[in-house]
Parts: structure tokens; C-alpha cells; sequence
């Protein structure tokens, strides 16, 4: 399965997979542009031939398909973390690989290495100061809950806008292109998507004339769905979750089951909601439709204009436009709810770095679920008269590795029934760790 890197993280598409037996977190600070990619010691397109975990690695070995710099072998061993801040590569793919030589061959997810599709010509190398690389791609949010790669777009302008008279190019058949000649300075790379579609623009910025920039420059449906929810006495319903789904089953989210669906958002104080980006068709609204016992969201499966889905009223958009609701959306009366307040330590006190909870029904339906950081304290609201359980998981610091970013291991804690009841409750648990700082 290949995992899409967001802005801010990599923007690469690397591959992903298996898992090792603990999961770990990990966070990436900055970006690294091409120019400074470029700068490893080791940089080639390589296709994977193996890959093995021994222990806490993962290693890899490319065939080299193209050598850029510090490579004079057929082949290149690489390794990465088993975390999930480790990049694994995917067997038979082909990869633009950045890395250093010896005992510094690591790669990782906060690293520049991305994956270079089937037929792709080879990117440019070694990239140019001055120039911004980048390509234009489809938004897709079911792709995206697959963890497959988002469509690039062909043939479409983009430019960046300078006092002199803007730099113009066109994507290539793989949706790539290149902005030669950028002087320093801070831009907006924007792409010429047509009415249907809208583009936002890519901010950029080249500190100095040696510098260069890749960036990638999204495209979404146009089609927008606003309206109001209120309660049943006429009460705008702020902070209330409403889901849109969509009648069109290749539309629904991967995760979403028979709910189908599309998007999800919380309303604001005054209970209004829109939904953007929506591709023509037609849509249903609900509140609940998984039918979860989560506090947030106190109610029955609820559905605009109808008691059931099949029966809810259909909301057609059109390419590019925008469908306002002709009557508020109105709640039942909201079912009882309760706090459960957690406190976790480790067994010398100490609190772990973060501990995330969620409460399941016992008739399977999710609950809430929240986490916090540092304090080791959570809440989490519940519906009145029901039993849970409460599954909690701690993460504690371990040491980093080349490229991956800062590290936590994660302990799954064994489940913590809750009682049926209507008080608020308050508990401290005690995990199975000696301590939370990591010590061993």
C-alpha cells in the first residue's frame, strides 16, 4: 500500500509495509527542498529487490537503475526503522533515493526519498537553484482513506506572478512541472484548473538565489452544501459532528462501512456547517449514522428530512456549485450523558509523555475517544445507562534514529470495563511500566 506524505511532512509518496510488534509515533520538524536533498552523499534511482526486518531495522536492497552521485555498485543496501517513522519500500517500485554512505544509510519518513511511478521518466538531477518543482494533483479523499496515490493532472497552466510579468510552464503527461528562474522571495505557484475544479495556491519561498523548492499544488471539486443545525426547540446546535454521505458507493470513505461516508465536520456556535470541495451528485446529511455511543454526539442516527436514510432528502450539487438547505436540520432531544476523567501514572509516578483513550460499547458501537499530552489526564464523555470499555494506550520517549524524527513507544494497555451508570466518575490507573521517561 502506498501512504501520501501530507505538505509539511514530506509531500513524497513512499511505501509502507507490515508493521513491527510495538507501534511508535513519531513527529518531523521543516522540510528538506531538493537543493539540500541533493547535498546527501548518496543520491540514485533505485528498484527494490528485497527487504527483511531484523529486529528494530528494516533493510532494503535496490537495484541501481541510475546513479546521480556516490554510487559505483550494481546495488545499494539501505535501512530504515520498523516504527512508523521508518519509509519501507516497496518491493519491484522504483525509488528517487537520498541517503548517506556506510553506517549512514538510513532513510526514513521525514526524509526526501519518494516513489517514482510505473513509466515515470527519470526527475531531474541534480535540480537547478532558482527553479520550483512540483506537480498538480486531484484531491480525492477516498484515495486518501486507501492510502493510494493521488491523481497527477496533465496539461495544465501554472505560474507564479513576479513584477516583471509571471513565469508560466504546463504540466507534463505525469502531472510534473518545473518554474524555472524564480527570483528569491516569497510566491504563490497557482495552477489553471477550469470552473468545474478550483486550485489553491501553493506557497513558496526561496531565501536566496541558490535556493530551489518543489511543492505541489491541489485541485478540488468545486461543489459546496451550507446549512444550519438546531435542536428540537429551535436552538442553534453548536460543536454538534454531522456527517454528508453519498449515494454514489465509490464515493464512500474505505473506513466508513455502510454509513458511506463522504465527509464530516462540526458545526460552529451558531450550528452552521458547510461542506466544500464536493464533486457533482447527490448527498445525504446525518447526524450519528454509524450509530456510535459517544458523548459528542448524544443522539440517534438522525437524517435530514427524513427518519432513515433510504427516506432522508436527497441534496443534488452541480459541477461547480453550491446547494443551500431551504430548512434548518433538526435534532431529537439529546440522549443523558456522563464524564469519566482518567488519570494515568507509570509505577514510580511518573506521567507518561501521552495517553490516548476510547470507550467501546458493549454492544460494539465506538465511543468517544480523546488523548492527551504530558498531563496524563483524559475525559471522555459517555451515554448515561450504558456499560463500556475503556481501552487506554501511554506512549513514552525512545531514542531517535537518523532521519526519523522524534520517537515514542507505544504500550497498549488490557481493557478497563466501565459500569453502567448516569454519575460522572473519576479514575487512576496504574500502567504496567516501571517508568515513564523511558528508562529502561
Amino acid at each position: 500500500m502506498r501512504l501520501l506524505i501530507v505538505p509539511g511532512l514530506l509531500a513524497f509518496l513512499v511505501v509502507l509495509s507490515g508493521g513491527s510488534r510495538t507501534a511508535e509515533a513519531c513527529s518531523c520538524a521543516g522540510t528538506t527542498t531538493p537543493c539540500e536533498a541533493y547535498a546527501r552523499d548518496v543520491v540514485f534511482i533505485g528498484e527494490v529487490l528485497s527487504a527483511e526486518t531484523r529486529g528494530d531495522t528494516h533493510h532494503m536492497r535496490l537495484a541501481v537503475r541510475r546513479a546521480y552521485k556516490g554510487v559505483n555498485t550494481a546495488t545499494v543496501d539501505i535501512r530504515t526503522d520498523t516504527s512508523t517513522c521508518g519509509a519501507r519500500l516497496e518491493v519491484g517500485q522504483r525509488y528517487l533515493v537520498f541517503t548517506g554512505a556506510g553506517e549512514s544509510n538510513w532513510i526514513g519518513l521525514c526524509g526526501p526519498t519518494r516513489w517514482i511511478a510505473p513509466g515515470e521518466p527519470d526527475p531531474e538531477m541534480p535540480p537547478k537553484p532558482g527553479h520550483i518543482y512540483g506537480t498538480v494533483r486531484m484531491t480525492d479523499i477516498v484515495r486518501t482513506g486507501m492510502g493510494e496515490p493521488l491523481e497527477r493532472l496533465p496539461g495544465l497552466r501554472v505560474w507564479v506572478d513576479l513584477p516583471s510579468g509571471p513565469i508560466v510552464t504546463e504540466t507534463d503527461g505525469w502531472g510534473r512541472f518545473t518554474l524555472p528562474n524564480v527570483p528569491p522571495g516569497r510566491h504563490e505557484v497557482r495552477a489553471d484548473a477550469g470552473e468545474e475544479f478550483k486550485a489553491d495556491p501553493a506557497e513558496v519561498t526561496l531565501p536566496d538565489a541558490a535556493a530551489c523548492a518543489d511543492t505541489h499544488v491541489y485541485v478540488d471539486h468545486a461543489g459546496r452544501i451550507e446549512g444550519t443545525l438546531v435542536t428540537s426547540d429551535g436552538r442553534p446546535a453548536g460543536d454538534v459532528p454531522i456527517r454528508l454521505l453519498a449515494t454514489n458507493p465509490s464515493q464512500h470513505m474505505p473506513w466508513s462501512g455502510d454509513a458511506g461516508i463522504v465527509n464530516g465536520r462540526n458545526t460552529d456556535a451558531e450550528g452552521r456547517f458547510v461542506f466544500r470541495d464536493l464533486r457533482a451528485g447527490q448527498y445525504v446529511l446525518a447526524v450519528n449514522p454509524e450509530g456510535e455511543s459517544a458523548g459528542d454526539r448524544p443522539y440517534p442516527p438522525t437524517f435530514y428530512g427524513g427518519p432513515t436514510r433510504d427516506t432522508a432528502t436527497r441534496i443534488t450539487v452541480g459541477r461547480g456549485h453550491a446547494a443551500a438547505l431551504p430548512a434548518p436540520f433538526v435534532l431529537p432531544p439529546p440522549l443523558g450523558t456522563r464524564t469519566i476523567t482518567v488519570a494515568v501514572t507509570c509505577a514510580d509516578g511518573t506521567l507518561p509523555d501521552f495517553v490516548s483513550g476510547e470507550m467501546l460499547a458493549s454492544d460494539g458501537a465506538r465511543g468517544v475517544s480523546t488523548s492527551a499530552e504530558k498531563t496524563g489526564v483524559i475525559s471522555l464523555r459517555i451515554l448515561q445507562g450504558r456499560p463500556f470499555s475503556l481501552a487506554l494506550t501511554v506512549a513514552i520517549p525512545r531514542r531517535p534514529r537518523p532521519d526519523t524524527g522524534a520517537l515514542r513507544t507505544v504500550h497498549p494497555l488490557d481493557p478497563w470495563p466501565i459500569a453502567a451508570g448516569t454519575a460522572d466518575d473519576r479514575l487512576a490507573i496504574v500502567a504496567p511500566l516501571a517508568a515513564c521517561d523511558g528508562t529502561p
